[in-house]
């Protein structure tokens, strides 16, 4: 901070100055940290969300597979209709 010189009790504007200039350091530093913190915080998330996107998906597979075995003819039946719908508006 400014310190007031003993000669006429003011601030000089060289002590103004280097206040400023240490402002401005910190500033950045502070500024450089909570980048820092973001970055990490927002990789975070992403790890989160994708090993949670993954254990869905794989609960979807197991979920679809098991229906395949259980109902063979049933999944047969449909795996048949959806390709020929998907047939007739992919031939248009």
């Amino acid at each position: 901070m400014a310190t007031r010189s003993s000669e006429n009790n003011e601030v000089t504007v060289d002590d103004l100055k280097a206040d400023l200039d240490q402002m401005r350091a910190d500033m950045a530093a502070l500024t450089g940290q909570m980048k820092d913190q973001a970055r990490s915080s927002a990789q975070r998330t992403y790890a989160d969300a994708r090993r949670y996107s993954e254990q869905k998906v794989h609960e979807g597979h197991d979920w679809v597979n098991g229906q395949v075995q259980e109902k063979p003819l049933m999944s047969l039946g449909i795996a048949f209709g959806v390709g020929m719908v998907l047939g007739r508006m992919l031939s248009r």
